[in-house]
């Protein structure tokens, strides 16, 4: 579970999972790895700079 801006706690099916950033690019794409250590290219819904949040190595 994750913890919504209002307070309450949000439910994701199927379930949020970590995993380590490799890069960002293109503004919405990222390249992580998973604690499995399987690679994936992921769909970020960023609308600004992810400037001091998108550190590779950064837990996601």
């Amino acid at each position: 579970m994750a913890f919504g801006l209002s307070g309450s706690w949000m439910s994701f099916t199927p379930p949020l999972r970590c995993a380590t950033l490799i890069k960002g690019y293109k503004r919405f794409l990222v390249d992580v790895i998973t604690l499995e250590g399987k690679t994936l290219i992921l769909h970020c819904t960023n609308t600004g700079a992810m400037t001091g949040c998108a550190t590779p190595g950064d837990i996601v």
